[in-house]
């Protein structure tokens, strides 16, 4: 099993992006992602190239590399959606991403074009080596068992899921390990995300500190030859330098863990 561990922007959200890069790296993570920020959302759809390149710099600046990003798309306009998905396909790989991913739609109107169009963005993003991937977020994607629903409907062998454990705890109350066996050949990365209160809880938890078994989803994992991004998505709420410090023992406690169960992590 190898594991490509990083973070987020998101754990520091009350800051701006920069405070999350320097943070990232100073917890000992070479891995980064664009998510949210509490200057904006870093990297929106359809970002001009001085965004982008704003961003390649504090990549460079802080020795990190853009491994997986969140993509923001307006479902419902179709034109407007097939865009921004093309967007983030072209300014994640001149960021260098090579994964990136999408949490998907409650409006049930929406379920059969947001399949159709991520299906659609991930044979336009094979050709840029990019993964494209499905999060658990409620709604079509709220379960393991409904994603290995929906992975059953396509054909695209570039389209795969980027498991949020924490997720299907607070917006189901499931246990995230329940059907991810069944699962897990179709998973391509995981959001590191802890939870605790089931559903309608809390994501403000240091990963391990909560009710989600790593352990346990990682083992099934290794068992499928897993090799991927696994991105810290939350922390505790605090000051710049106590989430610092999370992130440090979140990193500490994955390396353990990881290393137990032999992977092969960077």
């Amino acid at each position: 099993m190898k594991v490509h561990l990083g973070c987020f922007s998101r754990p520091w959200t009350d800051y701006p992006l920069e405070v999350s890069m320097e943070g990232t790296a100073q917890a000992g993570f070479r891995n980064f992602g664009f998510m949210t920020a509490g200057d904006g959302l870093p990297l929106p759809p359809n970002a001009s190239a001085d965004q982008v390149s704003n961003l390649a710099g504090l990549l460079e600046k802080y020795n990190l590399k853009n491994l997986e990003n969140y993509t923001s798309i307006p479902w419902g306009v179709e034109a407007d959606a097939r865009s921004a998905l093309h967007s983030y396909v072209d300014n994640s790989h001149t960021l260098g991403a090579t994964f990136m991913h999408n949490s998907g739609t409650n409006d049930e109107a929406l379920y059969d074009q947001f399949l159709q169009l991520m299906e659609e963005a991930a044979e336009y993003a094979k050709n840029k080596g990019i993964v494209v991937m499905m999060k658990p977020h409620g709604g079509v994607t709220a379960t393991a068992r409904g994603l290995v629903a929906l992975m059953q409907r396509i054909s695209s062998d570039n389209l795969k899921v980027f498991y949020d454990p924490g997720n299907v705890l607070f917006y189901t109350g499931e246990r995230p390990e329940d059907d991810f066996e069944e699962l897990a050949p179709y998973v391509a990365g995981m959001s590191i995300k802890d939870e605790t209160g089931g559903v309608q809880g809390s994501v403000d938890v240091i990963p391990g500190d909560g009710d989600v078994d790593f352990k346990a989803l990682f083992t099934i994992l290794r068992d499928h030859d897993f090799d991927g991004p696994c991105m810290i998505e939350q922390l505790g709420k605090g000051t710049i330098e106590e989430v610092h410090h999370e992130a440090t023992r979140a990193r500490r406690y994955l390396h353990d863990l990881l290393d137990e169960l032999g992977a092969d992590v960077d």
